[in-house]
């Protein structure tokens, strides 16, 4: 017996959006959802605006990666190249996670700090206790040393006190090899040996010849001209080792 013929066939411009962007979704990599981008232009072109003079929604790729992307707590590009579009650049950055796992994961009391295999720094994590109340700093001040405020502690400047996914640092700091989490601050070492650090300054533990805090990564001054290799963080303090073996 033969198998029994479908005299209807449904096209795939017949099924709603939103199906179509789950199939997408459904794809088992990034590079798949790349490829469908590049020969359909049903997934590919923008969606017509459902009223007149209205915009058009996003393509249904497009959909289907930010939605990928969330549930897949990868970062999103916050701002496109010259000349690129967000699907295409959408489908690059999630091949690029894809193929570049986490080379590098630390943890803190409240955050953890991740590099990735290009190099780029990311955290995750909160500055405040749930239940505290959101208090800012006075003049830039340090709190109490009872305080449970790190200001600076995720690295991403004043007014991120809390991140549940993991989010590029927004600094020049590139090519890290080596991150350290403390309780209230980290540090980390680039490639060409310099060390940098953020975080709560109680204690001069930042390095940077006071107690300030520092909202983003600042590079230590005090390394130039040596090349340093390891670093470790303390509750107050942090050790690091250059390559001729000084602590």
């Amino acid at each position: 017996l033969g198998w029994p013929r479908c005299r209807d066939h449904m096209p795939l411009t017949a099924l709603p959006l939103e199906l179509l962007a789950r199939i997408a979704l459904a794809l088992p990599s990034a590079l798949d959802a790349a490829r469908l981008h590049a020969t359909s232009r049903l997934f590919s072109e923008p969606v017509p605006p459902s009223a007149p003079g209205g915009e058009p929604a996003p393509s249904v790729i497009e959909q289907a990666l930010r939605r990928r992307a969330m549930d897949r707590r990868v970062a999103l590009p916050t701002a496109l190249p010259e000349g690129e579009t967000w699907a295409r650049q959408l489908c690059f950055e999630q091949m690029v996670c894809e193929a570049s796992p986490p080379a590098v994961i630390v943890a803190g009391s409240r955050h953890s700090l991740f590099i990735c295999r290009r190099g780029r720094l990311l955290s995750c994590g909160s500055e405040r206790v749930e239940d505290e109340p959101e208090e800012s700093e006075a003049d830039g001040a340090e709190p109490d040393e009872g305080s449970e405020a790190y200001p600076g502690l995720l690295g991403h400047g004043a007014g991120v006190v809390m991140l549940t996914t993991l989010t590029l640092l927004p600094s020049s700091l590139l090519a890290v090899t080596t991150v350290a989490a403390g309780s209230g601050h980290s540090a980390a070492i680039t490639t060409d040996g310099t060390v940098w650090s953020w975080g709560h300054g109680t204690s001069g533990k930042l390095g940077h010849g006071d107690e300030q805090m520092q909202l983003l990564p600042k590079k230590i001054e005090n390394f130039a001209g040596q090349h340093v290799v390891a670093v470790s963080a303390g509750l107050l303090h942090n050790l690091t080792i250059t390559a001729d073996g000084a602590v």
